[in-house]
């Protein structure tokens, strides 16, 4: 009887001990849990400038000279709101200043899906400026003048007109996109994008791209491969546009901080495009 008392006392609390070990690992990966919801739940703002040799984006040429880009980010459960702006330096003028909203979902842990709006406006862009009704009336006044002249007088000569400069001035373009993309987070990242210009575009971009990050000790080395295809995105054509690499050199300066050298090759697929090698270096920070 003793044993069998003995036995049962010792089952009991071996049993105890077992549960109280279970319980200390699900209140573990509670708490890990709970870290990750908190840490995902937290607004995160980003702020990056970039110097770069010149302006290049979806294979278009914006400017050739050296340019300043400023971009600052608001993330909040998956939401980010991004504004961004560009100075051309040889200018002296902001020449892009645009508004992103856009969200981000993760299916699984290998699938992310994400959808966006862009607004872009183009300021201080140079336009050909039509004559004002005044000098067309002016121009065909002084034509009607010349005629009736020569038809009385046939001696009459009329005066020589210098031919007129073409006159320019500046306008503010604006136009809007939604853009999807699909990415599997796998060596490679294979991600698959889709934007549509539904405004001044009035096309469709789509871009196919790998990418991958090599660790070189203290630094990383970020490299991305696409192809780009056209569909009178900005253009009277479509067919394969571009193709790019990309190499970031991200360099950790601080708790959250990073200067990132950077290069960028575009090779152009169709006539409507040109090659275009752009270098730079950027600052990141994030709270």
């Amino acid at each position: 009887m003793k044993k069998s008392l003995r036995s049962i006392i010792v089952g009991c609390m071996a049993a105890l001990s077992l549960i109280g070990s279970g319980s200390a690992e699900t209140f573990q990966d509670n708490e890990q849990s709970n870290a990750k919801t908190v840490q995902a739940e937290k607004v995160e703002i980003g702020i990056s400038t970039q110097v770069l040799s010149k302006y290049v984006f979806r294979g278009i040429t914006y400017s050739e000279t050296p340019v300043v880009q400023q971009n600052v980010s608001v993330s909040y459960k998956g939401l980010t709101i991004t504004g961004f702006g560009n100075l051309d330096t040889e200018r002296g003028e902001m020449t892009e200043a645009d508004l992103m909203l856009e969200y981000a979902h993760s299916v699984g842990d290998k699938l992310k899906l994400t959808l966006g709006y862009g607004f872009y406006t183009f300021p201080n862009t140079i336009v050909k400026k039509e004559p004002s009704k005044e000098e067309a009336a002016l121009k065909s006044a002084s034509g009607l003048l010349s005629a009736l002249n020569a038809m009385y007088d046939p001696n009459y000569k009329p005066p020589e007109e210098k031919a007129a400069e073409p006159k320019t001035g500046k306008a503010t373009i604006k136009t809007q996109e939604v853009y999807a993309s699909v990415s599997i987070e796998t060596l490679l990242k294979p991600t698959l994008m889709l934007a549509y210009d539904f405004d001044k575009g009035r096309g469709v971009y789509t871009e196919f791209s790998l990418s991958h990050e090599f660790h070189l000790g203290s630094a990383d080395l970020s490299t991305r491969a696409a192809v780009a295809y056209n569909d009178h995105y900005f253009r009277e054509r479509c067919g394969l546009s571009h193709a790019e690499l990309d190499v970031d050199i991200p360099i950790k300066v601080g708790k959250n901080s990073y200067l990132t050298p950077t290069a960028r090759f575009s090779k152009a697929l169709d006539s409507d495009f040109q090659d275009e090698l752009c270098i730079g270096i950027g600052f990141k920070t994030n709270f």
